[in-house]
């Protein structure tokens, strides 16, 4: 795995550090692996460590996380950018894109806007 896991912490908590692995993700994938949640990092076994590191590489074609999912991110980015729409231009020019206030708020990002 491309992460650092630190020891002490448990393994639910550890797997959030994995890019896509969210806290839903990361119980799925232990109760996929029968490990407790709350179980050390450190208390587990090398053979549970690489049946974990297995279960990622059989899961990362599937785009569920990692380097797969930044791509098809940054896919979609600039297929929203190609669009000639509200959204794109508002991408384009670092203004917040989903409505919201910019009159009081959103500061930096008028600020980057006002020294280009």
């Amino acid at each position: 795995m491309d992460s650092k896991i630190v020891k002490p912490k448990a393994v639910q908590f550890e797997l959030r550090k994995v890019f896509g692995l969210g806290s839903r993700r990361s119980k799925v994938f232990c109760r996929l692996l029968n490990i407790t949640a709350s179980l050390k990092v450190k208390a587990l076994s090398k053979p549970e460590l690489s049946l974990l590191a297995l279960t990622f590489s059989k899961a990362a074609p599937l785009n569920l996380f990692k380097d797969s999912l930044r791509r098809k991110q940054a896919g979609i980015f600039k297929k929203t950018m190609k669009l000639n729409s509200l959204k794109s231009g508002r991408l384009r020019r670092g203004l917040p894109v989903r409505g919201q206030r910019t009159h009081t708020n959103a500061q930096t990002s008028r600020l980057r806007l006002k020294n280009n």
